[in-house]
């Protein structure tokens, strides 16, 4: 078992960075401009970038409220969601990506319904025909899509590498204990910088 990145079996997915999502659930609003970054370096490197989004029916078609203990606590204390009405909605301004991270044309756009970027979607075909074993994956949130998406992962054998300084999570404890408790189970846990140094490592080993 080695610590190695292979480019041509390496693929970043950039997950869920989208107006809404980064306005309502990352605590920290300078995980784009590092995302940005990440991006630029895997692009250099030629990794296949996989850009993932969530959308929402406007008429609530094809999403079941689910009986979670937030949920009930919101509802029983008559608490309002903080999220406008059209959050995420089809077609709207909010579902777009970030503008600093605006895909470019040979890049793959993958659109999701549930929290995982692999269920019910065609990550996993783009994966498996570009040949790809290893995702670097950044996003928000930390413990939620980056989370859901790795575990996912891992039950169809892909590795992972979670790009600790490429993610955000609506609170700072919520990113800190995901990172430190859930990742290391599941996948690697390394700053985009360490995962491009290990491209490039073993980059200029299979050169020697």
């Amino acid at each position: 078992m080695q610590d190695v990145l292979d480019p041509e079996r390496t693929a970043l997915v950039v997950a869920d960075m989208q107006r809404d999502i980064v306005a309502h659930f990352a605590f920290d609003k300078s995980v784009v401009g590092r995302m940005a970054k990440a991006v630029a370096g895997a692009r250099q490197r030629g990794l296949p970038i996989m850009y993932v989004v969530v959308h929402r029916r406007a008429n609530g078609g094809g999403a079941v409220p689910a009986i979670t203990d937030a949920a009930l606590h919101q509802a029983s204390s008559g608490q309002a969601p903080a999220m406008p009405a059209d959050f995420l909605h089809e077609e709207t301004s909010g579902t777009q990506i970030v503008d600093e991270l605006t895909p470019q044309p040979n890049d793959y756009l993958v659109v999701k319904r549930r929290v995982s970027a692999f269920y019910g979607t065609s990550l996993e075909i783009f994966l498996r025909s570009a040949g790809i074993d290893t995702i670097l994956i950044g996003g928000v949130a930390t413990n939620m899509v980056v989370e859901g998406t790795c575990r996912e992962a891992r039950d169809r054998d892909f590795n992972c590498v979670v790009l600790s300084d490429c993610c955000s999570a609506p609170t700072q404890e919520a990113h800190d204990w995901t990172l430190a408790n859930s990742f290391p189970r599941m996948a690697r846990v390394r700053t985009a910088d360490e995962a491009m140094a290990k491209l490039d490592q073993f980059s200029a080993e299979r050169k020697v």
